[in-house]
């Protein structure tokens, strides 16, 4: 949940001007019909989350990358960094 927090966070002072356009547009559409709107940011949020497990499991499910990482670790111990 850090992270997510953390991700927006950034977003949000990478874009300030595209984010406080998107939460105006999201108010102004609450505002006009707050059903339909709920029921368009569930989907989103939903495909938002299921994009992130996605990423992140394939990041953790990647064992070229934990080879490679031990491998680096090895070649400097035997050099000694």
């Amino acid at each position: 949940m850090d992270q997510i927090i953390a991700v927006v966070m950034s977003f949000y002072h990478d874009y300030q001007f595209i984010s406080i356009i998107a939460l105006i547009a999201l108010v102004i559409f609450l505002y006009q019909n707050p059903k339909q709107t709920l029921k368009y940011l569930a989907v989103i949020i939903a495909l938002l989350i299921a994009g992130y497990f996605i990423v992140h499991m394939d990041k953790t499910s990647d064992p070229a990358t934990s080879g490679k990482r031990e491998l680096g670790q090895k070649t400097k111990r035997a050099l000694g960094e």
